[in-house]
């Protein structure tokens, strides 16, 4: 009994240290700042008014074991189309965005869905938040028939908040390939490094059976590393390819103790620019692990993929 409340206190103390360490690591990286190489970096004092076409990439990915294979859970929303504004002196995008469609497929159940995601890109961090909220999912099975795919009880409810250090932001800019305020004029990569904060609730009545659980609720607090690379092919055109990888420490009611899963944070994009308009296409995937033991385990994948045009007006 003795070693039992001495584990359970020293997972307490852990814990406590990890949590104080990142709220410590965030709030510094909130307080940096660097100046920017404008041989590198040209900042647009312009106001941007940016049409998009958007869409989830919610995944859930469930393996019992190796014998059994992978299952897919994908919900059935519609891509939404939106409308935006933004301008330097103002600290953020404001949007507004709206479904496109009745459904992603009229074959399933439509999911009721809340999807609320914010990626904050400045000089020396980026900022990632997200809150999502889902209920009624599909098994991807081409093999089933479509009434046995529907998972009508299935629901998720998924929180997160990520910062990353961006090391080189006075050369490297991901404004220039994501919120499009500045000017990427030479290529240029930099080093990450971040922590994120996330919590994840699985529930269903019977549609999801993993390890005979029904319900999965975890936290998780991480530490990642990465690079991101800014190609400028032509004075027009600008790529950008982002990855980072790191660990997170979960606590479940799935199973006692601490235990360290995977997690991965990919940005993509391709952005065409003239002086006046500017049209691209990018993506921010996150994917997080769970219970993943062996040959088994819960894989969790959020994000969105852009579809922009805008114009730049100046004031």
């Amino acid at each position: 009994m003795q070693r039992t409340d001495h584990l359970q206190m020293s997972g307490i103390r852990l814990s406590g240290f990890v949590a104080k360490a990142a709220v410590i690591f965030f709030a510094g990286l909130l307080r940096v700042h660097a100046a920017m190489d404008t041989t590198y970096i040209r900042p647009d004092s312009s106001l941007i008014v940016k049409a998009s076409l958007y869409a989830g990439l919610t995944t859930l990915s469930v393996q019992e074991s190796k014998e059994a294979g992978e299952t897919d859970y994908l919900p059935n929303s519609p891509a939404s189309i939106g409308i935006g504004i933004a301008y330097p002196k103002i600290p953020f995008e404001i949007a507004l965005g709206i479904d496109a469609g009745a459904k992603q497929d009229d074959h399933y159940l439509r999911t009721r869905a809340f999807d609320l995601q914010i990626n904050h890109y400045g000089r020396m961090y980026v900022l990632d938040a997200s809150l999502e909220h889902y209920r009624g999912f599909y098994i991807d099975n081409d093999t089933l028939a479509y009434d046995s795919a529907d998972c009508p009880d299935l629901k998720i409810l998924a929180a997160s908040l990520g910062v990353q250090y961006i090391f080189n932001g006075r050369k490297f800019s991901y404004q220039a390939a994501f919120s499009q305020s500045e000017r990427q004029l030479r290529s240029a990569g930099s080093l990450l490094i971040g922590g994120t904060l996330q919590y994840l609730r699985i529930d269903s009545d019977s549609s999801l059976n993993f390890k005979g659980m029904h319900s999965i609720t975890s936290l998780l607090l991480g530490l990642n590393a990465g690079y991101s690379w800014n190609w400028v092919i032509t004075p027009r055109w600008l790529l950008n390819g982002s990855f980072s990888m790191g660990g997170n420490l979960e606590r479940t009611d799935a199973e006692s103790g601490l235990h360290v899963d995977p997690a991965f944070l990919v940005r993509a994009a391709c952005l065409y620019s003239r002086e006046k308009w500017f049209t691209g296409i990018y993506f921010v995937l996150n994917t997080l692990s769970s219970l993943y033991r062996d040959d088994s385990g819960i894989n969790f994948s959020y994000g969105r993929l852009y579809i922009i045009y805008a114009r730049r007006f100046s004031i």
